[in-house]
C-alpha cells in the first residue's frame, strides 16, 4: 500500500490526504501508530475526528457545518419536509445522521431518502427519479459527487424536475460544479439553491487566481475550468501551513524507529515512528495566518468553521443571495438581519414555492367514514344510482366537500368504515387507531427519535420507503446500557386487521441469548370497547443454547417495546392532527 510504502521507505515527516473520508479512516491510524501527522483538506465526514487519533487533522470545514446550514434554509422559507438524495458510500452516508438530526431539531420530516449507487446508470436514476415526482414533497436536499450530481440534473431537468414547484439544495461538494462546468452545468441547474464555505476576495487571492488561470490552462487547454475551488484552495493553504511548522521544528537530528521487521507478519505492524512528529504535530496545531480560503486555524484538530455562502444558480453561473452564519443565522447581508435577496426559482418564478405539490400519479387521501345508524342528517351512507356503490350523505360530507373545494389540498376518496355486511367495522377509537397504525410502520423514523428523545437519538431508513420490507435501524443514546443499536424489518403490514410485525435481524438481544435473524414482534390493535382499544404483542424467538428464556429475560425484552408504543400513542393524543 503507497502510505505504508511511505512511512517504512521513504520516513516522510507528514501526509497531506487521502481525498476521501473512507481512505481517511484507515490511513489516520496508520498516521497515530507512526507519530505522523496526516493532514486531509477533502475528507469531511464528520465520524472523522482528532478523539480518533490525535494525529489526525482536518484542513477543510466539518460537514456538520453545512448541515446546520441547510437546516436554516429550510426553516427559513418554512417549509415542513425535506427528500435527502444522496450518492451511496462513505461520502453520501457520512453526512445522513448529521442532516437528519438538524431537520428534527426544527421538526421538519424527511419522508425518504433516496441513495444513488456511485456508478448509477441513466435507467437507474430514471427509476429513483419517477419515485420522487410521485411524492407529495418537493423540497430535495442533493449531496454528491460533481460528475453524479451533474448526470443527476441533467436527466431530472429532461424528467420536467427542474419546473415551477420543486426546490432543490446542494451540499458545497456539488454546489462547485457550476464554478467547475461553467454553462454546462448550469443549463440543467437553473434554479438550484446551494451551500459553500465563504472565501473573501481579497488582492493576495486575486493575483493568486491570475496565476493558477495562466499555469492552469497552459497544462489544461481543453478544460472550461476558470477557477480553482474553495477544495484547490484548502490544498493550498495545507501546505502553506505544513511548511510555516516545518520552519518552527529543527528537522536535522529527525530520526525514523524501525519497527520489529523479523517478528512481524504484515506491513502495517513493521511501521516504526517519528521522533519528530509529536513537535510538528503541535507546530501544525499552533499555525495561524490568513490563507486563501481564510483565516487558518485548527481548533480541536480541525478547521474553523466560519460563514457559509448561499448560492442561487441563474443564467450562466451562480449568484449570491445571503449568508450562513453560527449558530443558525440566515440573512442576505452579513452580520445582519436583513432578508435573503430576491430567488430566482426553478422554472423563472420569484415566488417562494409551497414545498408540496399533490403528485398526479400519488395516492389520494383516504377519509374515514364510520358507518353507524343514528343522525342521518349529519352522515349517513346511501347508494348512488349511477356507479351503484355505496356513498356517504350528510351534513358533514356537505361541509368538508365545500372545505376542500375551496383549498389547493389532495384529491380525496371516502372510505367506509364497515365490514363484509356493511355494518361498523369495529368502534370509532378501531377507526382512528388506522392513524396510529400509520405512525408507527410508515413514520417511525421520524416520530420515534421525537417522542422517546432519551433514548433513540435517531433512526436511519436501511431500505424501503416505510412499508413492507423496510429496514429501520434505530440508534440508542448512552442512556440505553444493553445495546447501541437494533436493525428492524417490517415482515407483515396489514392495515385492514391492524397488524403489523417486524423482525429484529441485527443488533440488540441478537447474538447474547438469541440466535440471529430469530426475534420477531406482533403488534395487534383490537378494539375492546367504544372506549379503549387492546394493544397485543407476540414475542417469537430462538436461544442459541435451544432453551427458553425466563419469564423475566421475556418481560424485560417486551417492557422497551411498551414504553415506546405508550410514549407514541400519547404523542398522537396531544398531537391528533399530525397524521390525519
Amino acid at each position: 500500500m503507497p502510505t505504508i510504502d511511505l512511512l517504512n521507505n521513504v520516513k516522510v515527516k507528514a501526509i497531506i490526504g487521502p481525498q476521501q473520508s473512507s481512505q481517511a479512516s484507515f490511513v489516520m491510524n496508520l498516521g497515530d501508530r507512526a507519530r505522523v501527522p496526516i493532514l486531509s483538506f477533502s475528507a469531511k465526514s464528520p465520524s472523522l475526528s482528532s478523539k480518533q487519533s490525535s494525529y489526525f487533522l482536518r484542513t477543510a470545514y466539518n460537514d456538520s457545518t453545512q448541515a446546520k446550514a441547510i437546516a436554516s434554509i429550510v426553516k427559513y422559507f418554512n417549509w415542513r419536509e425535506v427528500v435527502l438524495i444522496y450518492v451511496d458510500d462513505e461520502y453520501g452516508n457520512g453526512i445522513m445522521p448529521y442532516l437528519i438530526n438538524q431537520f428534527q431539531h426544527i421538526d421538519v420530516r424527511v419522508p425518504r431518502r433516496s441513495s444513488i449507487p456511485p456508478s448509477a446508470t441513466e435507467s437507474q436514476i430514471l427509476k429513483e427519479l419517477n419515485k420522487l415526482k410521485n411524492m407529495q414533497t418537493r423540497v430535495f436536499v442533493v449531496h454528491m459527487t460533481c460528475e453524479l450530481g451533474l448526470k443527476f440534473f441533467k436527466i431530472a431537468k429532461e424528467e420536467g424536475m427542474l419546473n415551477e414547484g420543486y426546490v432543490w439544495i446542494t451540499t458545497y461538494g456539488l454546489t462547485d460544479v457550476v464554478n467547475l462546468m461553467g454553462s454546462s452545468a448550469a443549463n440543467v441547474m437553473q434554479g438550484v439553491l446551494g451551500v459553500r464555505p465563504l472565501v473573501n476576495m481579497t488582492s493576495k487571492l486575486r493575483d493568486f487566481k491570475q496565476r493558477w488561470r495562466k499555469i492552469f490552462h497552459e497544462e489544461n487547454p481543453e478544460s472550461n475550468i476558470n477557477e480553482p475551488i474553495v477544495f484547490g484552495l484548502w490544498a493550498y493553504d495545507t501546505v502553506w501551513a505544513l511548511a510555516l511548522a516545518a520552519e518552527k521544528v529543527r528537522m536535522e537530528n529527525f530520526e525514523f524507529r524501525v519497527g520489529d521487521m523479523k517478528n512481524s507478519s504484515n506491513d502495517i505492524a513493521s511501521i516504526g515512528s517519528s521522533s519528530v512528529g509529536p513537535k510538528l504535530l503541535s507546530a501544525i496545531q499552533s499555525t495561524e495566518f490568513d490563507g486563501m480560503a481564510g483565516r487558518f486555524r485548527l481548533i480541536d484538530g480541525q478547521l474553523e468553521s466560519q460563514d457559509i455562502e448561499i448560492v442561487n444558480v441563474v443564467k450562466n453561473g451562480s449568484t449570491r443571495i445571503g449568508f450562513w452564519a453560527p449558530p443558525n443565522n440566515v440573512s442576505g447581508r452579513r452580520n445582519s438581519k436583513d432578508k435573503l435577496d430576491v430567488v430566482v426559482w426553478p422554472g423563472g418564478r420569484e415566488g417562494v414555492p409551497k414545498g408540496w405539490e399533490w403528485p398526479t400519479a400519488g395516492n389520494k387521501l383516504k377519509i374515514g367514514v364510520p358507518v353507524k345508524p343514528g343522525f342521518p342528517e349529519v352522515i349517513r351512507v346511501e347508494l348512488d344510482p349511477d356507479t351503484n356503490k355505496r356513498i356517504p350523505k350528510g351534513y358533514c360530507i356537505d361541509v368538508f366537500d365545500a372545505v376542500m373545494k375551496n383549498l389547493t389540498y389532495a384529491p380525496y376518496d371516502y372510505v367506509l368504515y364497515e365490514d363484509g355486511n356493511g355494518q361498523m367495522n369495529g368502534t370509532y377509537d378501531d377507526l382512528v387507531y388506522q392513524v396510529y397504525l400509520q405512525a408507527i410502520a410508515f413514520d417511525a423514523y421520524n416520530l420515534v427519535p421525537k417522542v422517546v428523545p432519551d433514548f433513540v437519538s435517531s433512526i436511519e431508513l436501511s431500505k424501503g420507503d416505510g412499508g413492507l420490507g423496510t429496514v429501520l435501524k434505530l440508534n440508542f443514546t448512552k442512556a440505553m446500557k444493553k445495546f447501541r443499536f437494533t436493525k428492524e424489518k417490517i415482515e407483515v403490514l396489514d392495515p385492514e386487521k391492524h397488524v403489523i410485525k417486524y423482525t429484529i435481524i441485527e443488533g440488540g438481544h441478537v447474538g447474547l441469548k438469541l440466535k440471529s435473524y430469530s426475534i420477531s414482534i406482533e403488534v395487534r390493535l383490537e378494539a375492546v370497547n367504544n372506549s379503549e382499544a387492546l394493544v397485543k404483542l407476540n414475542l417469537e424467538y430462538d436461544t442459541i443454547e435451544n432453551t427458553p428464556l425466563s419469564v423475566e429475560e421475556e418481560e424485560g425484552i417486551m417492557k422497551d417495546i411498551v414504553l415506546m408504543l405508550k410514549a407514541i400513542e400519547g404523542y398522537l393524543i396531544e398531537n391528533p392532527t399530525s397524521y390525519a
